[in-house]
Formats: C-alpha cells, structure tokens, sequence
C-alpha cells in the first residue's frame, strides 16, 4: 500500500528531468533576454557541454560535471575580454567567431571528457597491478613462515 504523499523514486526521475530541462530553458530565455553577448558567447564556447549533458545517461551526471567544468574553465578568459570589451552583442559576436578562442575551449572541453573515459581504466589497471604485488609478497611471506614453522622429518 502506497502511503499518500511518498514519492516513487523510479517514478519522480523523469518529472524532475522535465522539470530542470525547463528551468534551463527559461534560465536560458532570461540570459538571452538580459544579457545577449553573454549567451551567445557561452552558447558557442559551451556546445560540447551541451551535447556531453544531453548523452550523460547516469543520474548524477559526472561526466557532464567534468566538462562543463572544464569549459567554464576555458571560457574565463573570454568572458573576461567581453566583459572589459563594452558588453555589446558585436563584442559577443566577434568573441564566438575567433577560431583560437572556441578551439581552446572545445578543446579543454574534449580534454575533460577525455579524462572521465581514460582516468577509470589507468585507475583500475593501476590497481590490478597493486593488488598482484600484494598478492605475490604475502604469498612469499607465506611460504617463507611454512617454511620455518614445519617440522623437519
């Protein structure tokens, strides 16, 4: 029996997947609204973020963590510049259209993603080869105290 006002885990992921596509769509509006040079920078600077949050299957979403925050990262420096540029919509427009700029930060970007599919493996290998080394000395040390401790015939 489901008691009134529990929430059904299974049930709730895809509402609240609902519910923060659109709050980002409306916090997106805003942006565009209120402050266009900056949306158009971060929409050009930040595409491969987009597409890394859009293909994270996993609830918390690391993958998509670790590149937006990779892209933030490489998106410093020209928000900066636009900043100090006027805060005009050319500004913006000149920023997106650098090739040097948005290759650096779909660069950093792909850096990230790249990290979140290799870092595991080298991770895991590392361990693997730690765990055979313990497993080796402990099987010397054993053979090593067997030794000693049996009686001779």
């Amino acid at each position: 029996m489901k008691v009134r006002g529990a929430s059904d885990a299974k049930g709730d992921a895809p509402r609240r997947a609902g519910r923060r596509l659109w709050l980002a769509g409306i916090a997106g509006g805003v942006l565009l609204v209120f402050a266009p040079s900056s949306a158009i920078l971060g929409a050009m600077l930040l595409l491969p973020t987009a597409l890394a949050w859009i293909g994270d299957r996993e609830p918390s979403q690391p993958t998509a963590r670790v590149v937006l925050l990779f892209g933030l990262t490489a998106a410093c420096g020209p928000f900066d510049t636009l900043w100090h540029a006027g805060y005009r919509a050319a500004a913006g427009l000149a920023l997106s259209a650098d090739v040097r700029l948005v290759a650096i930060a779909w660069s950093a970007q792909a850096g990230g993603w790249l990290l979140t599919q290799i870092l595991p493996v080298l991770i895991s290998t590392w361990a693997d080869a730690q765990a055979k080394t313990q497993i080796q000395l402990f099987t010397n040390r054993k053979a090593e105290l067997l030794q000693e401790w049996t009686d001779p015939p």
